[in-house]
């Protein structure tokens, strides 16, 4: 299907290549750093990577320090949120745990974005 979409589309290579990639979302637990006009700052909590990610002007769907269970994708060297996404309390403690559960058990989603698993 996104396949049939990239084709279609009036769009670059790049988006195109960029599109057709989408099923390999950023899936991972985020933590909200900053939110700022458009978009917002989170770190990936499985691999430390920072993330921009575009909402609109106007749209907060989270507060700083919320940590979210979420997907992202790429769009024109930004990223935006994808599908649904759920706000989870995680305590500093539990983290590790949570992190380790998260490599073994999804790895073929963490090597997305942790380059050490790839």
């Amino acid at each position: 299907m996104i396949g049939i979409l990239a084709s279609v589309l009036d769009i670059t290579q790049e988006q195109r290549s960029t599109l057709r990639r989408w099923y390999e979302r950023h899936t991972a637990l985020y933590k909200i750093m900053k939110i700022e006009r458009a978009c917002m700052e989170a770190v990936n909590l499985i691999s430390d990577k920072p993330y921009t990610i575009w909402v609109g002007e106007g749209i907060k769907p989270f507060e700083t320090q919320q940590v979210v269970f979420g997907s992202f994708v790429p769009w024109n060297d930004e990223w935006y949120w994808s599908g649904e996404q759920k706000l989870y309390e995680i305590s500093d403690e539990t983290l590790p745990e949570l992190k380790n559960t998260f490599l073994q058990k999804s790895a073929r989603v963490a090597y997305r974005y942790c380059e050490q698993l790839a």
